[in-house]
């Protein structure tokens, strides 16, 4: 029996053959580093595997609790908790007497394998008397903090309302409603929210006002929201341009609308223009031209091409210039020194937001401070005021004091970090002091944190920098996905390759971006294919919004359900109409990006088109419809005077009732719990009738 477990160990261990750039990753010292982890490339594997080379090194090993190492969640921290201390044990019952291992056995447990939350909060407990709160302090759940906020904001705008400035008025009067201020306290709220996200909030703040100020128009050109408008026109022309390009084949090919040939060659060459506009003059200047030239195209009498290939090029070029309208109504619809005026007049009514912010922020940190209560993002500013001096910005001797502790900082999923958490974890590392010692890993391409004020352009200013390892930066790319098949990696690269720009996607979707198959699909399986002449194909179904006309049509309410509507036609279409022989309707399976909304939706669907489908519970096996009706009829079985249980039992399969009986039921003797209105419309009398009952008899008795 050994023997047989020594075996399947040596094979597994045979198994794991680490490619070259993760063994570089793995094997990498003595540097900052940035890794660029595709999807699948077994980012979090060559993590770990990092963490235990270093600490079993056999020249320089090093504890494990000289390793920060930062991830993003809180499961993510106890997994790699836990395989970090399997591998430390499996290379313990290697070599047992090795004394250095046994005390990883012990470190790991307090190891710095934690969220960036953690970190700060330890920090605080450590170096509260630096910032003068109370060591009791506790994280206040999301709902004391919504309620707490809500309070702050109406009294500060009370106190704003009794002083009655002009300034505050007029700001009032422009985006307030006529039944409550909650545009304003959004407003303010989302402001201090993002605010935070920086390091220094009041100085971001400071900076916003002068955003919305210029005397003229090479001022306004200036500004950085005027540069990042331009390269968004930009990006949307080069979309436009490179789309119709792809158009303009069809009008040369034999069966194709050669009358529309002259001009949709006109409409690029006149688009080409737009791409040397470098200020807003020039653009509204071209937009406008290229509009009042727009020619119409020439009527084809007695065409015999093909038709979806006309159609195709009168669609394109018509949202083409849909387009082109929508760009000008948007940003050149007024003049220049116009746009000028009402900026100068948003900047006045932007200042009184930042006061309107400023207090907010004074008083709702009075209230936590009154409360002893921390939120998260006071946890991560308490400690950067640890570790970073508030005036000089230069790092604190607890900085140095972290900074002498950790060999290294290992930060995952560094794509959603922000400014805030750069600068703390930029503190405690050896930056400071001319040693580079992180190793940032994630994907730009994966950044869905936005909204939680995530920084990727952290990631892809390092992404453009580091170099090779003779510059202290090393930047690897793991491209190499292991999860997926070479089909389905080229598709994805050949929608993200067009849709990836780095106006856009912040990042340029090159050959180092892009996917790259891993897998090996062993040749059994290929011949396997082969043999059941297997089709493999991929297929985008495009669902537009003009389409919602023709899905009204045969009844769909929403956009969800004609997409629904959609995906079952050309399931049918597979499936019955023989496209793919041999398969069923158990071969389909129907991914979504969230199922809440949806899965109900593609249920009601699909049982309307007769195709069956079943839908994965989103909540686990005790949330399944069927478990909640036995719950609640075990509830009432314990006890009956539970109104909602009894109900749920009394509408499902059990009972039978519908929502029109059981109102019935509770409007009958609206004065008495719903278990006594069932009993009296079920001819049982009430509750009371029979505990009365059962003292009468008890008393006859005696």
């Amino acid at each position: 029996m050994a023997e047989t477990d020594s075996r399947n160990e040596q094979k597994k261990e045979a198994a794991v053959k680490w490619t070259p750039e993760q063994r570089r990753v793995i094997e990498a010292r003595n540097r900052s580093l940035l890794v660029s982890a595709a999807a699948g490339s077994g980012k979090t594997a060559v993590l770990v595997e990092r963490i235990i080379s270093m600490i079993t090194d056999s020249e320089h090993p090093i504890d494990v609790d000289a390793l920060l190492v930062v991830t993003f969640t809180n499961a993510a921290a106890a997994e790699m908790r836990e395989r970090v201390l399997a591998a430390v044990e499996k290379r313990l019952g290697k070599d047992r007497e090795n004394r250095h291992l046994q005390r990883q056995m012990t470190l790991v447990h307090n190891a710095k394998i934690t969220t960036i939350d953690s970190f700060c909060l330890d920090v605080i407990r450590n170096h509260f008397h630096r910032i003068g709160i109370s060591p009791g302090f506790r994280i206040a759940d999301e709902g004391e903090l919504k309620l707490l906020r809500g309070d702050v904001c109406d009294a500060v705008l009370e106190s704003y309302y009794k002083e009655g400035s002009p300034a505050f008025l007029d700001f009032v009067d422009s985006y307030s409603n006529a039944k409550s201020d909650e545009p304003i306290t959004q407003m303010i709220g989302k402001l201090y929210d993002y605010a935070q996200s920086y390091p220094w909030p009041e100085e971001w703040l400071g900076a916003c006002a002068g955003q919305y100020h210029a005397d003229s128009l090479e001022e306004l050109e200036k500004k950085p929201w005027v540069q990042g408008l331009l390269s968004y026109l930009h990006a949307m022309i080069n979309g436009l341009y490179l789309q119709y390009e792809n158009i303009y084949p069809l009008t040369l090919e034999p069966d194709g609308p050669a009358k529309y040939e002259e001009v949709v060659r006109e409409d690029l060459e006149s688009m080409k223009r737009l791409f040397s506009c470098r200020n807003l003059s020039s653009w509204k200047e071209q937009l406008h031209a290229l509009l009042t030239e727009w020619r119409r195209m020439p009527a084809l009498r007695q065409y015999t091409g093909d038709k979806e290939k006309q159609r195709a090029v009168q669609d394109y070029r018509k949202e083409v210039k849909n387009q082109l309208e929508a760009m000008t109504k948007n940003f050149f619809s007024v003049d220049p020194d116009v746009q000028i005026e009402r900026m100068n007049r948003t900047g006045d009514k932007v200042q009184v937001l930042i006061e309107l912010v400023r207090a907010f922020g004074e008083r709702f940190s009075a209230e936590k401070h009154k409360r002893n209560i921390l939120d998260f993002s006071d946890a991560e500013h308490y400690a950067l005021q640890i570790l970073r001096d508030p005036v000089t910005k230069e790092p604190t001797a607890v900085a140095a004091e972290y900074r002498s502790q950790f060999a290294e900082i290992m930060i995952d999923e560094y794509q959603d970090s922000n400014y805030l958490q750069e600068e703390i974890l930029t503190a405690v590392s050896g930056l400071p002091v001319g040693r580079e010692n992180r190793f940032m890993v994630g994907d730009v391409k994966q950044s869905i944190y936005r909204f939680r004020q995530g920084r990727p352009e952290l990631f892809t200013e390092k992404y453009a920098s580091f170099g090779t390892e003779d510059s202290g930066r090393e930047r690897i790319d793991l491209h190499k996905n292991f999860r997926s098949r070479g089909e389905i990696i080229e598709f994805v690269n050949a929608i993200f390759s067009r849709v990836m720009l780095p106006d856009i996607g912040m990042i340029d979707y090159d050959e180092d971006a892009a996917l790259h198959q891993g897998l090996a699909v062993p040749e059994e399986r290929v011949k396997q294919a082969s043999s059941h002449s297997a089709q493999t194909y991929n297929e985008a179904l495009v669902f537009r919004p003009e389409c919602m006309l023709v899905y009204q049509e045969g009844g769909s309410e929403t956009e969800r359900e004609a997409e629904a509507v959609a995906c079952a036609g050309r399931i049918r279409a597979m499936i019955e109409g023989g496209e793919l022989p041999g398969k069923s309707w158990r071969d389909v399976v129907i991914l979504l990006r969230s199922m809440h909304g949806w899965a109900e939706t593609f249920q009601k669907v699909f049982d309307r088109e007769g195709i069956p489908f079943i839908v994965a519970s989103r909540t686990g096996y005790f949330q399944a419809l069927e478990v909640q009706t036995a719950l609640a009829l075990l509830r009432v079985i314990d006890n009956p005077c539970q109104d909602i249980p009894l109900a749920a039992v009394m509408r499902s399969a059990i009972g039978g009732f519908s929502d029109e009986e059981l109102a019935e039921i509770r409007i009958a003797e609206s004065g008495l719990p719903f278990w006594e209105c069932v009993q009296k419309a079920g001819g049982m009398g009430t509750v009371g009738d029979a505990i009365e009952e059962q003292s009468e008899r008890t008393a006859a008795l005696n």
